[in-house]
């Protein structure tokens, strides 16, 4: 692949990591790594949406997550926790073997899918791994 076509790629994905996409309206993934172990994890909250429309906790707090992060919002202990030594492995857990996943949404399993193939890349290069 030559260095132009290298460069249009980056600046596409970038673009496509830019645009808003609907939020699973039962819950959340926070997505990660466990360097110390050598696993990826994958952790599901629970949310609801409240009469405005807004992402809310089950206590009923707004989550302020956005594009400029989550201004110190504590995050509730997860519904269901994950590791897995691959992201085919952990996609396997969550979608296949996970009696009563709520995830509903393509969008949000095509994601959950691509992030976690970003995880395990840098689990395995040693590189730093921060979710999209």
């Amino acid at each position: 692949v030559s260095a132009e076509r290298a460069a249009e790629a980056q600046l596409l994905d970038s673009l496509l990591s830019a645009r808003s996409m609907p939020m699973e309206p039962k819950g959340y993934f926070i997505l990660g790594l466990d360097r110390e172990a050598g696993l990826l994890t994958a952790n599901f909250h629970s949310c609801m949406l409240n009469d405005q429309g807004k992402v809310c906790d089950l206590d009923g707090n707004i989550i302020p997550c956005d594009d400029d992060g989550c201004g110190g919002y504590k995050q509730p202990p997860p519904l269901k926790k994950f590791t897995a030594r691959t992201a085919k492995e952990m996609t396997v857990e969550i979608f296949e073997r996970w009696d009563g996943c709520p995830v509903v949404s393509v969008v949000h399993a095509a994601y959950v899918g691509r992030e976690m193939q970003r995880a395990e890349q840098a689990l395995f290069s040693g590189q730093d791994y921060q979710q999209d």
